[in-house]
């Protein structure tokens, strides 16, 4: 499982070294697409083909089905994992989530998302307005009596 938050350096070339308590629980081969926020997602290969199972099962009539696909399935790299823990991450990606010389990887259980240490700044002013989320949430069950099913 991937979880947390980790701050990483990216280099100009676009290397990233993943933290070791992170690289334990990461195949050595990996895909990186757009997320759908200004982030990217990284995804071992059983939870990239899920997600692409989800996505390729929608209408390619329906306009929005087909922009997400371009989005999620358009922009995917498949890459390996080098010298035990440095990611190459595709230029075009890095400059969707904003990542220049660092880069904060937030743990999904799944999959972790990629991004730039200003669009996290912002997504987390959002994430943490406590007002908002005594109402934001208010919707999903996540009783404990429900977590288990």
């Amino acid at each position: 499982m991937l979880f947390g938050r980790h701050d990483c350096k990216i280099s100009k070339s676009g290397e990233l070294e993943l933290p070791d308590l992170l690289r334990k629980n990461i195949p050595s081969h990996v895909y990186l697409t757009c997320g759908i926020e200004e982030c990217v997602f990284l995804l071992p290969p059983a939870s990239f083909e899920m997600l692409y199972r989800k996505i390729s099962a929608n209408n390619t009539a329906d306009i929005n089905a087909r922009m997400l696909r371009r989005l999620i399935i358009g922009s995917a790299h498949m890459t390996e994992i080098v010298r035990s823990n440095i990611l190459s991450v595709p230029e075009g990606l890095l400059k969707h989530a904003g990542v220049d010389e660092s880069a904060v990887l937030i743990g999904q259980g799944e999959y972790l998302e990629i991004w730039g240490v200003a669009q996290w700044s912002r997504q987390s002013e959002m994430l943490f307005d406590h007002e908002i989320n005594s109402t934001r949430f208010i919707g999903l069950d996540l009783s404990f009596e429900n977590l288990s099913r």
